[in-house]
């Protein structure tokens, strides 16, 4: 019988850590390169002078279009899926009538970071693929933080992307968003720090075996005598 109390009373616990859980992760944290948060801007014709520089513009300037990236490390995070994704960025400046979009990204965090060179193929990256969602941000305050919402292709990204670095890459139509954005921590500023804010749950898998039929009703009693333990403190 006190094995049985055991089992049950572990089958109980279980089931209560199988919990959803909510993480936020910065640009700040894992910096692939020392002294500058994990986010900026590229272009297909020329790199960011300013190695320290954490701007992140996007759209068009005159004849020029920025892409940007931003970039998290999910190493603290693993066997678990994600069910939810918001990232938050602080608007700074906006002109236009934007419609931002956000791509999944393939160039690696290291490459990324060294946005001081020259590269087509990641600005390319950048606002190519799988689309994680298209939003037209009302004008606002320089200081808002914007949240967009991430669909469910960028959910299967994250989650696979568990235990190492995810990046996702943004474009901007029809005007530009985020200039004037160098104000950024990793560049001795103390603007907002972009975030990934994730929702998870336990990892998706096969149905649990049923407790056998005497285990299953030794749960269901232990679960009640707890609760009226508990009623009975309260009291």
């Amino acid at each position: 019988m006190k094995t049985l109390i055991l089992a049950a009373t572990a089958a109980l616990s279980l089931a209560a850590a199988a919990q959803a859980a909510t993480y936020t992760i910065g640009t700040d944290e894992g910096l692939v390169s020392a002294g500058r948060d994990n986010q900026g801007w590229w272009r297909a014709d020329v790199g960011n002078s300013n190695s320290n520089n954490d701007n992140y513009i996007t759209g068009v300037s005159g004849s020029s279009e920025f892409r940007s990236y931003f970039t998290f490390d999910l190493s603290s995070i693993s066997g678990e899926t994600v069910t939810g994704a918001t990232i938050e960025l602080r608007r700074y400046n906006q002109s236009g009538t934007p419609t931002l979009e956000f791509f999944d990204v393939s160039t690696s965090a290291e490459d990324l970071a060294q946005r001081n060179t020259v590269s087509a193929a990641i600005f390319d990256d950048l606002g190519t693929g799988s689309s994680y969602g298209s939003f037209t941000p009302t004008a606002g305050a320089s200081t808002d933080v914007l949240s967009f919402v991430l669909n469910g292709d960028a959910l299967r990204d994250i989650t696979a992307s568990l235990g190492g670095y995810f990046s996702i890459g943004a474009t901007v139509s029809n005007g530009i968003m985020f200039s004037s954005s160098g104000s950024e921590p990793g560049n001795g500023g103390s603007g907002f720090t972009q975030q990934l804010v994730l929702a998870t749950g336990p990892v998706v898998g096969p149905a649990p075996v049923p407790l056998p039929a005497p285990l299953a009703l030794l749960a269901a009693g232990v679960a009640s005598m707890a609760l009226v333990r508990r009623r009975k403190s309260a009291a």
